[in-house]
């Protein structure tokens, strides 16, 4: 039997804060680029998928993942 919990960030768990620390600094470093957020477009766009994935291939780049 698997008495494990599925991972969750919840807004108490310290890891929530890590996570958003880590989205505001890379939200802050694209903006230093010149390089457009995801939310500075509404959800659902073009530009907002496109500027979401390079945000996140931003995120594992900032944590380190060479891929």
């Amino acid at each position: 039997m698997n008495d494990k919990k599925p991972f969750e960030i919840t807004p108490s768990a310290s890891l929530h804060d890590a996570a958003k620390s880590i989205g505001l600094t890379v939200a802050t470093l694209r903006k230093a680029q010149g390089k457009p957020n995801p939310n500075d477009f509404p959800v659902g766009t073009p530009e907002f998928e496109k500027y979401e994935s390079e945000f996140l291939d931003d995120v594992l780049a900032f944590m380190g993942d060479p891929d």
